[in-house]
Order: structure tokens, then sequence, then C-alpha cells
């Protein structure tokens, strides 16, 4: 795969709602990984690094990199704050 299509995710260890507007205060967007029968994992993107991604790309097909490994997946949903136009959580399913 090209490298346009790789995001960075970091893994989190913090959740809860708190946590979550402390992480979008900073610049960073919560996000979960499941899929594949493999436990969910909770990680948190770039804002930045997500509008760009979204600004290039039409489709839902992403490599996530994960702990510096690739992860195939597919943005299966963005949650969105319409009133103040930030994105609040990404879902990814991992593709088989």
């Amino acid at each position: 795969m090209s490298n346009e299509n790789k995001l960075a995710v970091e893994l989190r260890d913090v959740t809860g709602s708190g946590a979550a507007r402390r992480l979008r205060h900073s610049g960073m967007i919560p996000a979960v990984i499941y899929g594949c029968g493999a436990e969910n994992r909770m990680v948190s993107v770039s804002a930045d690094a997500w509008k760009v991604w979204t600004g290039h790309h039409d489709g839902n097909d992403i490599t996530l990199v994960v702990d510096g490994k690739e992860v195939p997946a597919t943005v299966r949903e963005v949650q969105y704050n319409y009133l103040k136009n930030y994105v609040v959580h990404i879902d990814f399913q991992l593709n088989a």
C-alpha cells in the first residue's frame, strides 16, 4: 500500500468521558480498533493527521500504524459534534 494510506495511532490506557475530553483538548481524537476476534484496543489519533487523511481519501480502507506494526482496517464510524464542527470519536474495524 502507498504511504499516503497510513495513519499513525497511539495506544491509550485511560478510558472514560473525562479522559476523552482531555484527549480532545490536547488535539487528539479517541478511537477504538475492533474485529476479527481480537481484543478491542483503545487508541488516539492526531486531529491534524485525521484532517489530512480525510482530505486526501474518499474510501474507508486505511492502514493503521500501531506500535510500529501496520494493521489493515476499515473506518466503520466517525462521530461528530455538529454544533462545534469537530470529530468526537472514530471506530476502526480490522480487516480479515
